[in-house]
């Protein structure tokens, strides 16, 4: 008898803490919150461990369920956050290609100036074949 009350406290312990969650959670309604204590009141009710009524044998199906939609609630935003940093992480890298590309674009324009220097410079000039040889 201790055995079957100790189960009792501790699947309405579980229903109340899945409860407090439903509540603090945005997404889910009052009303699915109140599902956990309209099955919390019936599973109970009855005293006998062989009496299953259609309710009570639906209560841990239904804490499953409420289970069930808070795992897949937090695995979507945990989704959504790996999502978001992805997407941070390829934009940073965007900007890095666009600046890389810009500096590459000033080195070669540095490159062409000097080189167009240097070959207009008076020393460095490239003697011809006609001048060698006169």
């Amino acid at each position: 008898m201790n055995e079957e009350t100790g189960e009792k406290n501790t699947k309405s312990k579980l229903r109340n803490v899945l409860k407090a969650k439903l509540l603090s959670n945005d997404g889910f309604e009052e009303n699915e919150a109140n599902k956990i204590d309209d099955t919390d009141s019936e599973s109970c009710d009855s005293d006998n461990k062989g009496d299953y009524s259609k309710d009570a044998s639906n209560t841990p199906l239904e804490e499953r369920r409420i289970r069930n939609r808070l795992a897949a609630r937090k695995c979507r935003e945990k989704r959504k956050q790996r999502i978001w940093n992805l997407e941070k992480i390829c934009s940073s890298l965007e900007e890095r290609i666009t600046a890389l590309h810009k500096e590459i674009a000033g080195l070669d324009n540095q490159k062409s100036s000097l080189s167009k220097l240097l070959q207009n410079h008076a020393c460095c000039r490239f003697v011809t074949s006609k001048n060698m040889f006169v």
